[in-house]
């Protein structure tokens, strides 16, 4: 039998299945903002151990085995999910913050949030997106990292992790 962290939940009421422990909260761009109880577990080896999201979005997870100090733990989750560890997680936010993010939009054309090396490669993929698109327009976003969209973009970059990419924006 083995004790392991599962999930970050903001309820209290749903830690009487399990030991309750305080973990730091941390924003956008990895600066710390309050606390939050993380719900602990104990399981056992190649038990299932599942989440259901408020979206309806089932993730699981099972211990496969140990070794020292360490588990290896299998995670399945939708395809949109980026699962990191903590130290990949900043380090991810910390290549993003060194690209620029443009708005790149064209009339009665689609518009997006794309992170690129330059403003070039900006366009050049926004054209690959909207072929026939003429007149485009772009500007440079100073602190992406204050914008609602930032964290689908963030997440998209954990998935791909090279630019350019991108967020629809409505």
């Amino acid at each position: 039998m083995l004790s392991v962290c599962v999930l970050p939940v903001g309820c209290r009421g749903q830690l009487a299945c399990g030991r309750g422990a305080e973990t730091a909260v941390t924003d956008r761009t990895g600066k710390e903002t309050g606390k939050k109880i993380m719900l602990i577990v104990t399981v056992y080896l190649d038990e299932i151990t599942t989440v259901s999201t408020p979206s309806g979005d089932v993730i699981s997870f099972v211990v496969k085995y140990t070794e020292g100090r360490q588990a290896v733990v299998g995670i399945e989750a939708p395809e949109e999910y980026a699962i990191l560890r903590a130290r990949l997680r900043e380090r991810v936010i910390d290549q993003i913050n060194h690209y620029p993010v443009y708005i790149v939009s064209c009339r009665s054309r689609l518009r997006y949030a794309i992170s690129a090396r330059n403003e070039a490669q900006a366009i050049s993929y926004y054209q690959q997106l909207q072929p026939d698109s003429h007149a485009i327009e772009t500007e440079l976003i100073t602190n992406p990292t204050s914008e609602p969209w930032f964290e689908k973009l963030l997440n998209t970059w954990m998935r791909h992790s090279e630019p350019p990419v991108r967020v629809l924006l409505l």
